[in-house]
Order: C-alpha cells, then structure tokens, then sequence
C-alpha cells in the first residue's frame, strides 16, 4: 500500500474553534445557574442565568486555544509549525469528530484544532487521505 501524499495546510487563526467553545461553556454555565435557580428561595434565574452565561462564554473564549499556524504530513509523520516555523511533531493525531466538510483533529498531547474543507480546498483530499492512513503509534514500533 502506497502512503497518502505530503499535506501542508494552513490553520485558520482560531477564531471559529474559540468561539464554538465559548458556546458551549456558556450554555454549561447557564444550564448550571437554572439547576441553582430551581433550589435557590425566590426568583433567581433571571440575574443569574444571563451572568453565568456570560461568565461561561468568558471564561471559554480564555481557555480555547486550539492550534495555529501550519499543519504538515510528510509521508511518515505529522508536525505542527508554529509562528516560530520550527515544527513539533505530533504524536497520534485523529479525527476527533467528522462533520463532513469540517473536522475536528486532536493529538495525544491534547493539541486541537478545526479544519473547514472551504479553508483548505485543493489540499482537503489529501489531508483526509493522510488523517485515514496513517498508522497509529503503536502499530509504527
């Protein structure tokens, strides 16, 4: 079997990836504030609700930090170049969820990010044909 050809895709600036958390952290925050307004005497949920929804999305936008710069197959291997240019190989990277013509790619380092066929375009095929062939880390020793 022929290994997938060499990939080179620039990574969005994260804007998309922290936004989608910010969301959900603050749809968490604000589904806890209802729990706390049910068993709280009076009626809370209306202060509370929207101030733990914005200090959900707060405290989300903060703690996103999925990757930027380059991501790159060679072959054998995938790195990640940072602003710097010096790459870091990673180890393990998957598809942690596959929505078609979005993915979202994680590593074992915990290492994120999210990648729009849209964004990549002519490099998507080959990106999808790296993620799908690549041998895990265990099967490479």
């Amino acid at each position: 079997m022929r290994a997938a050809p060499p990939v080179d895709v620039t990574l969005g600036n994260g804007r998309r990836e922290k936004a989608t958390v910010a969301v959900v952290w603050a749809a968490a925050c604000a589904a806890v504030a209802a729990w706390l307004d049910a068993h709280l005497p009076g009626q809370w949920l209306t202060v509370i609700a929207p101030l733990g929804a914005l200090l959900g999305g707060v405290m989300g936008w903060r703690a996103a930090s999925p990757m930027r710069g380059r991501l790159a197959w060679d072959g054998l291997h995938w790195s990640w170049c940072v602003a710097a240019g010096i790459p870091v190989p990673l180890r393990g990277l998957r598809i942690a969820l596959d929505l078609g013509g979005w993915l979202l790619l994680r590593d074992d380092a915990g290492h994120w990010c999210g990648i729009a066929a849209g964004d990549v375009q002519a490099q998507w095929h080959g990106l999808q044909l790296a993620l799908r062939s690549a041998l895990p880390p265990e099967a490479a020793r």
